[in-house]
């Protein structure tokens, strides 16, 4: 799931950041050999949050949007305009309303986001 890939990345550039912090802090001691190491470590664990960034980013891209029809009741009930919307699985709206279908599915293919 992307909010779990979102998690792990953010996790990763904390991970990253501590280390940066705890190489400056050796740094400023004068402690250069474990301000060193604390460096090289940071670097890997930056690579390594970068990697899992644009893991997240090309999962949340994948995820396809559905396209539905709202009826006027129901736009009340939700306080939008009836019409075609492009939605995510969860029921997120992403786009619209559209006039009609195939202007619905016309956005969602610019949005480069497949349909099923």
């Amino acid at each position: 799931m992307a909010r779990d890939a979102h998690t792990t990345a953010a996790e990763h550039h904390e991970s990253a950041a501590k280390s940066h912090r705890a190489a400056a802090e050796h740094h400023g001691k004068n402690d250069h050999a474990k301000g060193k190491e604390h460096s090289t470590s940071a670097q890997q664990l930056s690579q390594n949050a970068r990697k899992e960034s644009e893991n997240a980013h090309s999962k949340s891209q994948q995820q396809d949007l559905l396209h539905r029809h709202v009826e006027a009741a129901e736009s009340r009930r939700l306080g939008i305009k009836s019409g075609w919307y492009g939605t995510k699985v969860s029921g997120t709206f992403v786009t619209g309303p559209h006039a009609s279908e195939a202007e619905c599915v016309r956005r969602i293919t610019e949005l480069n986001i497949t349909t099923p």
